[in-house]
Formats: C-alpha cells, structure tokens, sequence
C-alpha cells in the first residue's frame, strides 16, 4: 500500500514498517502501525491545526542502537508533522474472487491499524474520489479478535463512519503483553543489573512492569481497503484508487464531558453579532445570558486544556521512562558484542599461535630448520 502526497506534496518514508502519528483529540498517543509490504509509502500532507498529534512519534527500538537514526530525517519529520492532515492510501487492484489477496486477518498490506481501548468511540472521514468503471473500493474494519467493525462497499466522493470498540482486550495471564514479554528477554532488560543495589533492582523491575503493561487491555482496529476489478477481459487495464483517510479517536469520558450546548451558543451569538454588525442603525446590547453563553464556552474549552495537558504530562512521563530502558538495553547489548568481538579476536590470534608453533615444530622434525 502506498501512501500518496496530499496536495502535490509530500514525504517519502521507503521504510518497510512505519509509525506516523494521528489525530488524538483527547491528547494521547494514537499509534499508526502499518503492516509491513516491500513498497515505498507516503504520507499526505495538507495544512491542519497543530493539535497533539503524537504518534504517527517513533518509539525507540531497544534492540538497535540509536546512531542509526539520520538527524536529518528526524529534523524534517518533526517540522513537517504539524501539517500532516490525513493519510494519502493508493490502493492497488484486486480480481474479484482472489480472497487469498483480500484485506484479512492475514493480509494487512492495505490496512493501517490504531491501538484503541474499550469504549473508544472512532470517527473515519475518508475521500475515495470518483468511482472506476468496473472496479469497486471496499471498506472493511475490524479488529485484532477478528470482530467485524463496519463494512461499506463500492465507496466513492466523501464519507463518514462513526462506530465505538467495545471489545476491550482482556489482560493477558500473567498481567503482561507476550510481545512484549519476548521482546524484553530478547534485548536482554531482565538481565540488567543483577549486581546492583536491591533497591535499585527493584526499581527496574517495577519500570519494566510498567513498560510490560503498556499495552495491557489494549485492542487494534484495522482500517483496510480492497480495490475490487470485475472485467476479466484481456482489453481491460485495472486502475488503483487514490484515497484519503482522516481518524479521530475520542474516549466515551470526552465526549460525555464535553458541552456542546455551549458551543451552539457561542456560534449563533457569533452570528448574531456579525449580523448586528451588518446594520448601523441596531444598537449594540450585550445582555446577561451573552455573558453566561460566553463563560460556559470558556469554561468548557479551560477545561480541554486541562485535560489535555494532563495526557500531554502522562506521555511525556511514559516516553521518559522508555527512553531510559530503551538506553540501558542497548548499553547492555553493546557491551555483550564488544565482550564477544574480544574473546573472538583472541581466539584467533591464539589459534594463530598454535598452528605457528606447530609449523615451526613440524619444520625442525624434518630437519629443514
């Protein structure tokens, strides 16, 4: 699947596993993983509010040193992802009746997923353009249990859809991700300091746990497209669809808390006020439910504020905390290679000795030397 420049621009990521960041209007981190396929991808931009828009940031990988991440590319994400405003998604054409090649469980390559919990509500705006003589885009969404979310077929222009997760994942026994779980023996973190204090092992074990249970009740949706061609004949030339996708994902508490009586008022005394403006001869009256409108729309947007500087100060906490295991397991890894690299070089040189010796042994026996 490849991602598409919005607006005759556009950033090139030929990586085979990309996270970009969404829109998360309750400001937490919305991850984006796209399932791995070996062709290049690109990601749509055009001019939105800044909002948190924090993931689709990249998390570091324990297992691989930091050094192999350009600066250079990391300064250019970061100027452009306030403007990212969508996900640009060509589709590539499907026969009709290859369901071996149909978006599945087992067939992400035209999916992209976002982590969610329960009670999340999920709003798609996405833009198919025109239809395709012959040829129908598919939607389908469902989750990492195989639980079907929406289907819409032979999409076109723009639409809408609007569902809510109410499957949340169970905790997995023993309280921890086994992803993660496998991830974590595999770069070595439970090794780290058995020789320390125990107050400080306990202190890394209890961030381990943490980091461990990160993703704990958490559940994916896969967003995926099929681009379906049903002419089989030899004249026919399928075509891939060009589309756009835009998520929003709120929490059932945010949209609860959220008063949108308040923004009403404030819109149609917005209007009222253009519209006194329009004639000279209204005189200007600011009455008490103007000033009651005002303050509870003021009220309401403190407290998004609020709310979102809380997540904004939770993320950063959780990023901090990863970053610190991340650091000491790549040490950790570090260290192992360099002991190995030694003990191979004197192996060698060792060996090197002996077959010398021998020689020189093997040399003297026969009397040439």
């Amino acid at each position: 699947m490849h991602r598409k420049s919005g607006k005759n621009s556009g950033l090139l990521a030929s990586t085979c596993c990309y996270t970009a960041s969404t829109t998360s209007t309750h400001s937490t981190s919305v991850h984006t993983l796209i399932d791995p396929s070996p062709v290049r991808r690109y990601v749509s931009l055009a001019y939105s509010r800044p909002t948190s828009r924090t993931s689709r940031h990249s998390t570091p990988n324990p297992l691989l040193p930091s050094s192999m991440v350009s600066p250079s590319k990391l300064t250019a994400l970061a100027l452009l992802l306030p403007w990212v405003a969508s996900l640009g998604i060509t589709v590539p054409p499907v026969k009709v009746g290859d369901k071996k090649n149909y978006s599945s469980k087992n067939n992400l390559k035209n999916c992209i997923s976002y982590p969610t919990v329960g009670e999340d509500v999920i709003m798609l705006r996405i833009n198919a353009g025109n239809r395709i003589a012959s040829q129908s885009l598919n939607l389908f969404v469902f989750d990492d249990e195989d639980n079907t979310f929406r289907r819409q077929d032979d999409l076109d222009f723009e639409v809408s859809f609007i569902f809510a997760n109410l499957n949340s994942r169970n905790p997995s026994p023993g309280g921890h991700d086994p992803s993660m779980l496998e991830l974590f023996k595999r770069s070595g973190l439970f090794h780290l300091g058995h020789k320390a204090a125990p107050a400080v092992l306990e202190h890394e074990r209890e961030k381990a746990n943490e980091l461990l249970n990160s993703n704990n009740g958490k559940s994916l949706i896969y967003v995926c497209f099929d681009n379906i061609y049903m002419d089989k004949s030899w004249s026919f030339k399928p075509q891939s669809r060009d589309v756009e996708l835009d998520v929003t994902i709120k929490t059932l508490n945010t949209l609860k808390d959220t008063n949108y009586n308040s923004f009403a008022h404030y819109f149609s005394s917005l209007k009222a006020s253009e519209d006194k403006s329009d004639d000279p001869s209204a005189e200007p009256q600011f009455t008490e439910e103007d000033f009651d409108s005002k303050m509870d729309f003021l009220k309401s947007e403190l407290n998004n504020v609020i709310k979102n500087l809380e997540n904004s100060e939770l993320t950063l906490k959780a990023l901090v905390d990863q970053e610190s295991h991340h650091r000491d397991a790549n040490e950790a890894i570090f260290s192992r290679y360099t002991r190995v690299s030694i003990t191979v070089l004197v192996c060698i040189a060792a060996i090197g000795i002996l077959q010398l010796i021998y020689f020189r042994c093997y040399l003297q026996k026969r009397k040439i030397l």
